[in-house]
């Protein structure tokens, strides 16, 4: 089996491919934008570029597809290259023969060469994809409510306004860093990735959003949604809400409430955990709640990764052995931190404090849970072997945000 990034004299078969495995109408646009296959070999930007690779059988057969789509996104404060994975489709008369497998293998092997250290995805089957070392790490809530229940908010409409187009971007941009700097698997959006989000022609399309200016007239919030219909009750569908304290958030629930003529019930939609604000509403017998696991992630370069985290100011150290698959993952690191700075080096025997699995070790840098909390008693192949107050200090829980653009 050959696995190479495809070009434009392998369009028909990537057709035929998708078609197939989703049996769909498939046309150029399901294989993403006509760059993504005729311009396969040349660089990539780090932001919302993607490409399309293949797998091939030994008699030239297109068997399974996948797009490459580069992000970068935040880790403790920082930007880093990602590499995130969709559309993985194979011929249903070619399944089982590895061919996700191997792709993947290879595309681990292009990330190493290329220093990309980590990928993300939109499982299909969280099992499936732990195989290969992805792990959950990032969960969401949804929140449904009747509007309302959201009587006793108010907003002064004149700080509330739509988008107002792409002129508001860089001001909506500059907030949605700021307020995600501390967040991580926050992705770094450019025009394309915005325009996912919020919609610039609001009479063209029927996606809104609003934004919310504090007391000095700076944006404090905005929120995004759209209507549904969902089991048969109109509901205003709230894709994406951000604010930057209580007063913010207040006002815009009490715009929501505005629409209570227009809409039964509102559902916040795939909320990150930190922004959950279930402790605030009034009525829990009307309030449907659900969490789970929305996005996995892959440590692509352990090195990278550890000397990526924010470690306590004091000087301290620690080692941490690390089984992986991944032949230039595997060993054990000794990390050496203070002053706001880290020195990491790696060895490969010895003793150690602490032994993670690839997919522990996702769940610990980016702080999905603190290492001694009690849920990650259940976490299997982690080892603690010593030096506790430190590793309790540097693998702490820390908050998580990722808009999912796969």
């Amino acid at each position: 089996m050959t696995v190479r990034k495809l070009t434009s004299a392998d369009v028909e078969q990537a057709k035929l491919v998708r078609a197939l495995g989703w049996e769909a109408v498939v046309n150029n646009e399901h294989i993403g934008r006509e760059d993504a296959i005729a311009n396969s070999c040349k660089p990539m930007k780090n932001v919302s570029d993607f490409r399309v690779w293949g797998a091939f059988t030994g008699d030239g057969t297109l068997s399974t597809t996948l797009d490459e789509m580069r992000h970068e996104l935040r880790l403790d404060g920082g930007w880093y290259r990602s590499c995130a994975i969709g559309g993985v489709v194979t011929r249903p008369d070619m399944r089982r023969m590895g061919a996700v497998r191997e792709s993947l293998d290879v595309l681990f092997e292009y990330m190493h060469e290329e220093g990309i250290p980590f990928s993300t995805l939109l499982p299909f089957d969280v099992p499936f994809y732990r195989m290969f070392g992805y792990e959950g790490i990032y969960r969401i809530c949804n929140i449904s409510m009747p509007v309302r229940s959201l009587s006793r908010y108010r907003c002064d409409i004149r700080r509330i306004s739509e988008l107002g187009g792409e002129n508001s971007l860089p001001e909506l941009n500059a907030f949605y860093e700021k307020h995600t700097g501390d967040m991580n698997m926050a992705l770094r959006r450019d025009k394309l990735l915005w325009s996912r989000v919020v919609n610039f022609d609001p009479g063209a399309d029927r996606r809104y959003t609003y934004v919310c200016h504090g007391e000095g007239g700076a944006l404090s919030g905005y929120m995004s949604f759209r209507p549904e219909l969902i089991d048969g009750v109109k509901t205003m569908k709230v894709t994406e809400l951000l604010y930057d304290g209580r007063d913010s958030l207040c006002e815009l629930l009490g715009f929501i409430y505005t629409f209570v003529a227009h809409y039964d019930r509102v559902l916040f939609f795939e909320l990150p955990l930190s922004l959950d604000f279930y402790l605030m509403l009034d009525d829990y017998n009307t309030t449907v709640y659900e969490q789970r696991i929305c996005n996995m992630l892959r440590v692509g370069d352990a090195e990278t990764a550890l000397a990526a985290k924010r470690y306590p100011v004091r000087e301290g150290r620690f080692s941490i052995k690390v089984e992986d698959k991944l032949d230039w993952n595997r060993g054990i690191y000794d990390v050496e931190f203070g002053g706001g700075e880290s020195r990491v080096t790696k060895r490969v025997s010895g003793d150690y404090d602490i032994a993670v699995d690839e997919r522990a070790l996702a769940r610990l840098v980016f702080g999905e849970e603190a290492l001694f909390a009690d849920a990650m008693r259940l976490v299997p192949n982690i080892e603690v072997s010593g030096n506790r107050e430190t590793l309790n200090e540097v693998f702490v829980r820390r908050p998580l945000f990722h808009t999912d653009f796969y």
